[in-house]
């Protein structure tokens, strides 16, 4: 007894920093935000009436969700099938989807959609366009739709071939040796377990699609909730009652989307079971998932390969390819760049310590199935709803209440930056980190109490040890997504070229830095590929850990 409450002693004393940083950061500013806006006299009332029956920002929020609907439906077609003949297949091929599935989720959506504009002018100008016709794509939902697909579909990907990989299989062949057939399995049986997987990964990509800013304002997609509060802000500043509407709007509709997926964002990843390993499948059944694993390879290579060429392709001439090679554009932004890299690199880093300390904090609060753990895990998992550029403009109207010049001065802008991008990290952390505390709940603790160990020895022999690759991978992860946020970015720190992403947007939309933009893209995506593979390695490294030290 004494000990379970010195254990609650010690979570309690961790979970009181973790709320009051949830207050102070989240709810206080978001808070302030919306009932700072709520007029109290009948001519605000009114205006505010007036405002919200508006017909174009009624409009921009259907626009948002059929564009979010149409991209997430085209990414679960590609991405489902995959993931089932990913985890039949064998485990290099397993390896090799996982490899594909980097490469998009690398290249931010901004940089895809620059990269297809110029694609498109390309097209354009050479003598193929003659005889089958010019291409449109800035302006057409359609091809954001099909843009954020491409980028997101990975996500769907990885989630429902990790929730595949913690099927018993006994149950399938349990299924199989009572007369059931293939597709009664799957319907019956493997879709089913599977469902929460693609539950938080389909939520999680409508989610991001809701807040995403920088890929309409490239493709020129006007009506979009996201740019549009974003304008509102830069136009009207936070105090605008008009963004304070568009803020609350989208803020309205990142609830409801988290509302519909709450049970697969508030619970943890499933418990590790059998590996899924069905019968193998007939031939036919065989090449059909060889094409589809060509065609999923296909879409994510071909971008890269793409933007590699546009990066280094100098002049064009009228051809699809250029005419001259060179890297010397890589160069100059490899030169022009470099003191903003290490800024960016700083404040990633920043960044990274920062999800890793509270997501870890939240970890272990949540790790018990009490009113605090519960309430920890629900906090954490509300902050998948809250669009980061409401988030950044809350923190902009709060620091105008508190008397601090808006737009924010630099030390302050930075500070900020870091703490509402850390934050909109904190749940992904969360998530691995509980994942993997969960496995080494089962490391044989009781025999090396048995054996004289004392807690705090089992806990620095084998909990750290094991949870090493985890906290690197988590590291990692958070600090390039730092590095390619851009929505956040957008909203505190405006018209400068800092971070490296605002670098890139503003090159991509300025024509005649397009080539240069390109460039920076393809340093930036490389950069990002090389940190998501890190963290396929670390994260393997910790799946093949756990079994030999739970022998």
């Amino acid at each position: 007894m004494i000990q379970w409450l010195h254990m609650t002693g010690i979570r309690l004393g961790i979970a009181m920093p973790l709320l009051t940083l949830f207050v102070l950061g989240v709810a206080g500013p978001l808070g302030v935000l919306l009932f700072g806006n709520l007029p109290t006299d009948p001519a605000g009332i009114s205006e505010l009436r007036h405002m919200a029956g508006d017909a174009s920002l009624q409009s921009s929020a259907v626009r948002t969700l059929g564009v979010a609907l149409l991209a997430c439906t085209t990414a679960s077609l590609v991405a489902i099938p995959a993931a089932f003949v990913a985890v039949r297949a064998r485990p290099w091929v397993r390896h090799l989807v996982q490899l594909f599935g980097v490469l998009p989720l690398a290249m931010p959506p901004f940089v895809s959609a620059g990269l297809l504009l110029h694609g498109v002018d390309v097209f354009n100008q050479s003598a193929l366009a003659h005889t089958t016709g010019s291409l449109r794509v800035q302006g057409s939902d359609f091809a954001l739709a099909m843009l954020l697909a491409l980028h997101y579909f990975p996500l769907i990907l990885f989630s429902v071939i990790h929730g595949l990989q913690r099927i018993d299989r006994s149950l399938e062949e349990s299924a199989r040796n009572l007369g059931a057939g293939r597709l009664q399995v799957h319907w019956r049986i493997l879709w089913p377990l599977t469902g929460p997987a693609y539950a938080f990964a389909a939520g999680l990509m409508m989610l991001r699609i809701l807040e995403d800013v920088g890929t309409p304002l490239i493709l020129g997609v006007d009506g979009m909730l996201a740019p549009l509060v974003l304008q509102w802000l830069g136009s009207g500043g936070p105090a605008d009652p008009l963004f304070g509407l568009g803020a609350a709007l989208l803020l309205v509709l990142s609830l409801t989307v988290a509302a519909l997926a709450w049970n697969a964002l508030l619970a943890p990843l499933p418990s590790p079971g059998g590996t899924f390993a069905p019968r193998p499948p007939p031939r036919h059944s065989e090449a059909s998932g060889w094409l589809l694993i060509t065609l999923v390879g296909a879409l994510a290579v071909a971008p890269f390969l793409w933007l590699v060429i546009a990066a280094i392709g100098s002049e064009w001439r009228g051809d699809l390819l250029p005419a001259v090679v060179s890297v010397n554009a890589l160069q100059t932004v490899a030169q022009d760049w470099l003191p903003m890299l290490a800024t960016t690199l700083r404040y990633a880093a920043g960044v990274a310590v920062f999800v890793l300390l509270v997501g870890t904090s939240a970890a272990v609060v949540s790790a018990r199935a009490d009113v605090l753990g519960r309430s920890t895990r629900f906090t954490v998992a509300a902050l998948f709803a809250v669009p980061g550029v409401v988030l950044a403009g809350a923190c902009l109207y709060t620091a105008g209440m508190l008397g601090i010049p808006v737009p924010l001065p630099a030390g302050i802008g930075w500070l900020t930056l870091a703490l509402v991008v850390g934050l909109k990290q904190v749940p992904l952390a969360h998530r691995l980190l509980q994942y993997r505390l969960q496995i080494h709940a089962v490391l044989p603790a009781d025999a090396a109490r048995s054996l004289g160990v004392r807690r705090p020895g089992i806990r620095r022999r084998f909990g750290l040890a094991a949870l090493s690759a985890t906290l690197g991978a988590v590291f990692v992860l958070a600090g390039g997504a730092a590095v390619a946020e851009l929505s956040v970015a957008l909203a505190l720190m405006g018209n400068t070229d800092a971070p490296v992403a605002l670098a890139v947007f503003h090159a991509l939309g300025t024509p005649s830095e397009v080539l240069h933009g390109l460039a920076a893209g393809m340093i930036l995506t490389v950069a990002l590929a090389l940190g998501l593979l890190l963290v396929l390695a670390l994260t393997n490294l910790g799946r093949v850990r756990a079994p030999r030290e739970a022998d």
